[in-house]
């Protein structure tokens, strides 16, 4: 008996302190500077709670989106205005986020459309 309430009480330590880190990760994800490497071309992504801008080729290409939160662990962004963009979304599109794993300042997300379908990606946050 006295194993069992051991047990329980390393479990729910352990649950709590867990959820507690990704909730605080999740917090500090939300805005900031961000970068991730997609097709071997690294993009940089600057997101403040409304709006979301992601220049790529040197900055070449820019994405301008609006940011939308559903709650923590998911976003949606809708395209705004691209200039020199490659790639299957066009201006209007949405693209649903969920985030799958948050830990420190790296988070794994899966995002979604209707015209370019599932892709997963790790984004790691840089700056404040």
């Amino acid at each position: 008996m006295k194993t069992i309430v051991t047990l329980s009480l390393f479990f729910l330590i352990s649950y709590n302190f867990t959820y507690a880190q990704s909730e605080e990760c999740l917090k500090n994800i939300r805005t900031g500077t961000f970068e991730y490497v997609t097709s071997g071309i690294k993009v940089t992504v600057i997101r403040t709670e409304n709006e979301q801008i992601e220049l790529l080729n040197e900055g070449k290409s820019k994405a301008i989106s609006k940011v939308r939160w559903i709650n923590n662990r998911e976003y949606i962004i809708t395209f705004v205005k691209s200039i020199n963009l490659p790639g299957c979304l066009k201006e209007g599109d949405e693209m649903k986020m969920v985030i799958t794993e948050c830990n420190g300042n790296t988070y794994t997300t899966i995002g979604s459309s209707k015209r370019c379908g599932n892709a997963g990606i790790t984004i790691t946050k840089i700056q404040n």
